[in-house]
């Protein structure tokens, strides 16, 4: 299970009960892991994508790997966590304005959307 916890002002993920202590360079490390699967994933899709792949990309060995993730299912819902919160983030806040009425919140968001779909080139 993850788990996050506050260092500084930035929420660090973890193993619950891992007990170690987060730095600057160790979330670093892990968002170089998550931005590297993420790119190949994107690519080649989450089955086509393997450890020793991202392994390659990154430049870091199997245990610094398994250092910051269980397993590539713990890394895949990081990825998909980063995801879901850069969308809520950036894109809903601007679609689901107060100052708009409920039918333009929903246009917005719709075109939100298929304007992600398109720039990503998603299919």
């Amino acid at each position: 299970m993850v788990v996050y916890q506050l260092v500084g002002s930035e929420a660090v993920a973890g193993r619950e009960g891992g007990g170690r202590v987060a730095t600057r360079e160790a979330s670093a490390k892990r968002e170089q892991i998550i931005d590297a699967a993420a790119r190949l994933i994107h690519l080649r899709g989450y089955n086509s994508t393997s450890i020793e792949d991202i392994l390659q990309a990154t430049g870091i060995g199997k245990g610094n790997f398994y250092y910051y993730f269980a397993s590539k299912e713990e890394l895949g819902f990081a990825i998909l966590d980063r995801q879901a919160t850069r969308f809520a983030g950036k894109v809903l806040r601007k679609a689901f304005e107060a100052s708009r009425n409920p039918l333009e919140q929903i246009n917005a968001h719709l075109d939100l959307l298929l304007g992600l779909v398109r720039k990503s080139g998603c299919r």
